[in-house]
């Protein structure tokens, strides 16, 4: 072995090639990357797309999800802002802007609420002045600042459980008010009370104009009336034709009718207060009453 071949002692010879950049590439395979990549690109372009459409979609049932949540919930909190508390704020009551009517006093027979008494008249009236009642629970009771003790529960034979008290709607009433006050006016008086008046009907009657009283200062309208100047007078004359923002009082109309216990007078009929009951002082209309039935007693004997 020479001294060239102990210094290399291990390595062989190979012989490499040069690979030119300009040899030709495998067309199928060129193809089929360029088809693999264009796939991928479209697939992932459509995943994106689509993901892009679920997003705005989502975005928009959102939106209008807020929206109407948010107006409803505005609405609602305008109620409890306005009043202590009541079932119907759970419903929708909308508002709604509204002029009020101003007929000339020559042509009030075009409101059936100022035509003289006639059925019709009493059925307009009847229509809106039906008081009706209904079932709230006692964590209601509470809400409206009474005690579920002392508020009358009902039977739970009528079907609405243990936990159910009744009441009413107070605004309803007030149009029952005032529809005794019309019942009362002079030129109406002798078409609804032909018959001796009961001992009821004076304290009713004061009953009514202290409650009607009592909510117009509670929530006086603060809308203005302007003056105009109107024929055969030459004195300036209130507009009363105003623009007021009113809840639906048919909204609560409805809401009464959808939950309205029914047969209440038979009903009313069997309850009997529970052995133990304390019974609360008489309020005044009952108190007038009475104080006037001992008195024609007195004067009988």
């Amino acid at each position: 072995m020479g001294s060239n071949d102990v210094s290399k002692p291990f390595i062989e010879k190979f012989d490499y090639e040069k690979l030119g950049l300009e040899d030709p590439v495998d067309d199928n395979v060129s193809q089929t990357r360029m088809r693999t990549w264009s796939a991928e690109k479209l697939a992932i372009i459509s995943i994106f797309l689509l993901s892009l459409v679920c997003l705005i979609t989502s975005a928009i049932v959102y939106t209008r999800a807020v929206a109407l949540y948010t107006k409803c919930s505005d609405q609602n909190s305008l109620l409890r802002s306005t009043i202590n508390y009541s079932p119907l704020i759970k419903s929708h009551i909308p508002f709604r802007l509204t002029q009020f009517t101003s007929a000339p006093l020559s042509s009030y027979n075009d409101s059936i609420y100022r035509q003289p008494p006639s059925p019709s008249v009493d059925a307009a009236w009847d229509r809106l002045a039906d008081i009706g009642t209904h079932i709230i629970s006692s964590s209601e009771v509470i809400q409206l600042g009474k005690d579920p003790t002392k508020a009358v529960k009902v039977p739970s034979h009528w079907g609405y459980g243990d936990d159910a008290h009744i009441a009413t709607i107070d605004g309803i009433h007030l149009v029952h008010c005032l529809n005794s006050m019309r019942k009362s006016l002079k030129l109406n008086f002798d078409y609804y009370h032909p018959d001796p008046l009961g001992p009821e009907y004076l304290p009713h009657l004061s009953h009514c104009v202290e409650a009607v009283l009592q909510h117009l200062m509670c929530r006086p309208s603060l809308e203005l009336l302007t003056q105009n100047w109107i024929q055969r007078q030459n004195a300036p004359f209130p507009d009363f034709g105003i623009n007021k923002k009113c809840w639906d009082y048919e909204a609560i109309l409805e809401w009464k009718e959808r939950n309205r216990v029914l047969d209440i007078e038979r009903r009313f009929k069997e309850l009997k207060p529970p052995e133990g009951t304390t019974r609360e002082p008489l309020p005044p209309l009952v108190a007038e009453t009475w104080e006037i039935i001992e008195g024609n007693k007195e004067n009988s004997t």
